[in-house]
């Protein structure tokens, strides 16, 4: 069974990037991920795995497109050596 839980974290990140990065990815739905996080907390009934699998396999990509560059800002030193879901390259 699938959970949304991860998918209502990055909704709700989201919601709290300042406008400007938000403007500078026009490709990335804003308005739609942050919907989103709505439909998985409220609307769960209406949430299947084919949707959330459907969002995993397509739609993440351009997220993490656009967080890539800022693993190195944002996350400490010890927690992106001892976190296996970061990509080799976010650890210097």
């Amino acid at each position: 069974m699938l959970s949304s839980a991860p998918l209502e974290i990055v909704s709700e990140a989201s919601r709290r990037l300042p406008p400007e990065i938000k403007s500078q990815h026009p490709e990335i739905d804003w308005a739609a991920v942050a919907a989103a996080g709505n439909v998985y907390r409220h609307e769960y009934d209406a949430v299947d795995e084919k949707l959330i699998w459907h969002t995993v396999r397509h739609d993440l990509s351009a997220l993490r497109a656009v967080a890539a560059p800022s693993w190195n800002i944002c996350a400490p030193r010890r927690d992106r050596e001892s976190d296996p879901s970061l990509p080799a390259s976010a650890i210097r």
